[in-house]
């Protein structure tokens, strides 16, 4: 997912990060509150990160910064879940 975004990282922050999203980003979140969730989500996973012994800079050296990189994932996401399902997507 995040090398079609031009991201590289640390395996570790990758996988972490990966798994991290896939449980807690909903991609039918309300697009006006985007930014909103963004920020905290990236608290949240800043939290889990520290509990692993994942330190931000692991994910954030390659990622840039962890909130705008959620906020890119949300909408792609977003813009998934908008698009209907055709016999082309099926």
């Amino acid at each position: 997912m995040l090398a079609c975004l031009g991201m590289r990282m640390s395996r570790r922050g990758l996988d972490f990060f990966r798994e991290w999203m896939a449980n807690n980003v909903d991609p039918a979140f309300s697009c006006q509150y985007k930014v909103q969730r963004a920020r905290v989500l990236a608290a949240a996973c800043r939290r889990e990160a520290a509990l692993l012994s994942i330190g931000l800079q692991e994910i954030e050296d390659e990622i840039g910064e962890l909130e705008e990189a959620l906020l890119l994932l949300i909408e792609k996401r977003a813009g998934a879940a908008a698009r209907p399902v055709t016999s082309a997507t099926a």
